[in-house]
């Protein structure tokens, strides 16, 4: 995935983050990429867990438990970089590059 790529990406992450909050607090909000979306308060605990499930059902891939840290899901840039990488292994489950390096 390009650069562009990416980009549209974090702006579909953001438009479903947004989307979530709205549809759980009836609250309108533009979630900055970088920001903390549970301990900012942008994300409750459902919230949370019905936007796991969207982002597992729109771009198809499979979120295991032990990928639901922090570092992954704290922020929309993480989340797109956590999906990006997803698609990544989905599409080579060796983990390796077309050059068959990790």
């Amino acid at each position: 995935m390009n650069e562009t790529s990416l980009m549209d990406l974090r702006q579909e992450i953001g438009e479903l983050v947004s989307r979530v909050i709205r549809e759980g607090n009836g609250r309108e909000v533009l979630v900055p990429q970088d920001v903390r979306l549970v301990q900012q308060g942008y994300l409750d605990s459902i919230s949370f867990v019905n936007l796991i499930l969207i982002i597992q059902e729109k771009y198809n891939i499979s979120i295991d438990i032990s990928d639901l840290q922090e570092d992954n899901f704290g922020s929309v840039s993480e989340i797109s970089n956590f999906v990006l990488m997803s698609k990544r292994s989905q599409e080579d489950p060796t983990g390796k590059d077309r050059f068959g390096e990790n």
